[in-house]
């Protein structure tokens, strides 16, 4: 389905600022994509109409009269590593009634670096405009204990109102775990290749050991994208051995 046209009725359509589509939680393997799109729309006949181009099977649309800001965030290393940064681009919609201004922050002990012309602050953003900033965010040790973290905006509204909005958060271990699950398949299917009479224990034997360290020292690592890759590989290979076996 592409170019799917809605109209809705809605109080007072003229207060309207902007429309935006929520993300899903926005997990790849090895990235996050969660930054909300701001949708075109018009008002006409007391309705508000616009056009998703590629709509998916279920979409979450946020009509901005007098809301919270919304706080997106995209990064291309989903889990952080020991004494290595994560860039992560921040962007923060205003989708309140009012001008507001305020600052980015990160957890504590989390070291945040502008990484661009933008740094965590902003001032005088109009209701519907967007303001972005990247930084380079390192995590404090123990790395185990602080793989996942949000960026939070305090902002202050020209009416006076303060408040705070966060986004989804920026690294997560759903990667380990989907991660964790191919390494178990490399385990396993090792253990038969190794314990399954008939099966030669020739060169290509050797390399899925090979491989299987591979696997271990990229999970090690916290290159999650690559465990599955090389797991990947390691099963091909034993795919291989099991058929030299049937010969």
């Amino acid at each position: 389905m592409k170019d799917l046209s809605i109209r809705a009725l809605v109080p007072a359509p003229e207060q309207v600022k902007a429309v935006y589509r929520i993300p899903p939680i926005g997990y790849q393997l090895g990235k996050i994509d969660a930054v909300p799109e701001k949708i075109p729309f018009e008002v006409a006949g007391g309705e508000i109409r616009l056009v998703l181009p590629e709509p998916a099977e279920a979409e979450c649309l946020l009509v901005a009269r007098d809301a919270r800001p919304l706080v997106g965030v995209k990064s291309d290393a989903v889990s952080a590593k020991e004494g290595r940064p994560t860039r992560v681009l921040v962007t923060v919609d205003n989708a309140t009634g009012s001008r507001i201004s305020g600052e980015i922050v990160f957890p504590g002990g989390f070291r945040a670096a502008p990484a661009g012309a933008h740094g965590p602050r902003f001032t005088g953003l109009e209701s519907g405009q967007r303001y972005s900033a990247q930084f380079d965010v390192t995590a404090p040790r123990p790395i185990e204990r602080n793989r996942t973290f949000v960026a939070t905006v305090r902002y202050r509204r020209a009416d006076g109102r303060s408040g705070e909005a966060g986004s989804y958060p920026v690294t997560s271990r759903t990667d380990e775990r989907i991660a964790w699950g191919w390494l178990q398949r490399v385990e396993t299917e090792m253990t038969e290749v190794a314990t399954t009479p008939g099966i030669p224990h020739g060169n290509l034997y050797g390399e899925a050991l090979q491989k299987r360290e591979f696997v271990y020292a990229a999970y090690n690592d916290g290159a999650y994208g690559e465990v599955v890759r090389l797991a990947q590989e390691n099963l091909g290979i034993c795919r291989r051995l099991k058929e030299q076996k049937k010969r």
